[in-house]
């Protein structure tokens, strides 16, 4: 989902790259979910203010316990 905080995350990252004119709108991800898969969750910085990660990479990780908590159904996909 683009909301989460890898979503958006990714958002972010891309809106930083030169000569990306229209970034996808971003905001702090604990308006869209009260407990996000990912974190740290995004926040916002200041009145309508994200501050990208420093370093290259998306700067947010998937929560692995509460991703098993919460997954439903999974598949295994494999290339022979």
């Amino acid at each position: 989902m683009l909301e989460s905080a890898l979503g958006q995350a990714a958002s972010l990252a891309l809106a930083t790259l030169p000569n990306f004119t229209y970034p996808a709108d971003i905001f702090s991800s604990d308006q869209f979910y009260q407990v996000d898969l990912a974190e740290p969750a995004i926040q916002l910085a200041g009145p309508s203010r994200i501050e990208a990660n420093a370093e290259p990479s998306l700067g947010r990780v998937p929560n692995a316990d509460l991703l098993t908590k919460m997954t439903i159904r999974k598949a295994v996909l494999r290339h022979e």
